[in-house]
């Protein structure tokens, strides 16, 4: 049975964590569930790597990375969770989603959202991951983009491989999953709804796929937050009281 391991930030104020946690009723074979870096008061029936805190967000989730593909109690593979994914219907076998290429995906990022938005952190995580595959070797139409926000079956050997031997190491590992990381996956959609509108939810709902993920904004005021506090409104076998 795989272990689901989340990658959690400081803090007991973690809304979307506790509906995700909920949300593991729908997900496949779960009877081993990590939190690595700092867990909730809240949490319960769970298993720890707690570290000290990082001054900032991608040294710690780095630490906790390597803390996880380290740790021999964690399953090999194991499944990558962030707090704010969750699964909206029963999901049988865990298959990862791409967006296609990185080349692709950085290309549409450009053309649609702006010079800002295109060339954030996440973008230049993805540039990098792209170097860092060609330096491997690897020709662009092979580099695929799993930054999907949907759970990922990762293999701990080659994550700790790739943080150790790494040039030009991005954020998130998902950037360099297609250099083998674990299964080949499927092409999809993006699971993130970042709007607060219902238009947004409904478009993300008709792609078929059982995942949402949501930012702090969209799940506190918008469509989604409401929508999955809905699917899941008891408590589980993981939360206090």
């Amino acid at each position: 049975m795989p272990s689901y391991c989340y990658i959690v930030r400081p803090g007991d104020d973690n809304d979307e964590l506790r509906w995700s946690l909920r949300s593991l009723v729908n997900a496949p074979d779960v009877t081993d569930v990590w939190i690595i870096g700092s867990c909730p008061g809240w949490v319960t029936g769970v298993r720890t790597l707690l570290l000290p805190s990082k001054p900032s967000k991608w040294p710690n989730i780095h630490q906790s990375l390597e803390a996880l593909a380290a740790c021999e109690q964690i399953s090999e593979p194991f499944v990558m969770m962030n707090d704010d994914m969750v699964f909206t219907r029963p999901v049988d076998e865990l298959v990862p989603i791409h967006l296609g290429t990185v080349t692709e995906h950085i290309e549409t990022r450009r053309r649609t959202q702006g010079h800002m938005e295109a060339n954030n952190s996440h973008v230049r995580g993805m540039v990098a991951a792209r170097q860092e595959l060609r330096r491997r070797g690897m020709p662009d139409e092979q580099i695929l983009c799993y930054e999907s926000h949907t759970p990922m079956i990762f293999r701990r050997a080659w994550l700790a491989d790739m943080l150790a031997t790494a040039k030009l190491m991005p954020f998130l590992p998902c950037s360099l999953y297609s250099a083998g990381g674990g299964p080949v996956g499927v092409r999809g959609q993006q699971a993130k709804v970042h709007e607060t509108s219902r238009l947004a939810l409904r478009n993300n709902l008709e792609h078929g796929q059982p995942y949402l993920s949501t930012d702090d904004r969209s799940f506190r005021d918008g469509a989604v937050g409401k929508y999955v506090r809905e699917l899941f409104p008891d408590p589980c076998r993981f939360e206090k009281g």
